[in-house]
């Protein structure tokens, strides 16, 4: 995204009412996207910058990264959804950073509708982290394989991006 178009969303959602800070747009802007998909890649089993660029802007979204010492330690998303909004993905090196951007993502909406996250069971501390914010099963799903299981790493997954894509 170019500064000019950040700049116009970052006024888009202002005009909305998100009461976006005032350097928001220089933060957004610093956020080397490219980062964002190679750390997206320890999480997912395939490179998916394209999709990243278009899921991530959605409208209506907010996308967060946790940056420290310049490099990308986690990152999350929330979007809009037919009933309240759904966290995804939520990657992140560690629980505190985790919760951090997911508490930061849920202050985006509104407390009257339900926020959703898409936890794995493989991730413990990404399941006690769900269960101590007080968030608990809708339903569950069972990923399986058929050849082998990817070369991701789990323990860095808090929420999956979406179920038809993992």
């Amino acid at each position: 995204m170019r500064r000019d178009e950040l700049d116009f969303a970052v006024g888009l959602a202002a005009n909305e009412g998100w009461n976006p800070g005032v350097h928001d747009a220089d933060a957004f802007f610093a956020t080397d996207p490219g980062s964002i998909a190679r750390y997206d890649r320890l999480c997912f089993p395939a490179l998916r910058r394209n999709f990243l660029d278009v899921w991530l802007n959605q409208p209506g979204s907010v996308a967060l990264a946790w940056r420290e010492n310049d490099r990308i330690r986690g990152y999350g998303a929330i979007r809009r959804c037919r009933d309240g909004w759904k966290v995804g993905p939520l990657f992140a090196d560690n629980r505190l950073i985790a919760e951090s951007l997911l508490l930061a993502l849920n202050r985006t909406t509104t407390d009257e509708e339900p926020v959703y996250l898409d936890v794995p069971e493989t991730n413990i501390e990404a399941m006690r982290l769900a269960a101590d914010l007080g968030m608990h099963e809708v339903f569950g799903t069972a990923r399986m394989y058929n050849r082998y299981q990817p070369d991701i790493v789990t323990e860095r997954i808090f929420g999956v991006t979406t179920f038809e894509l993992g």
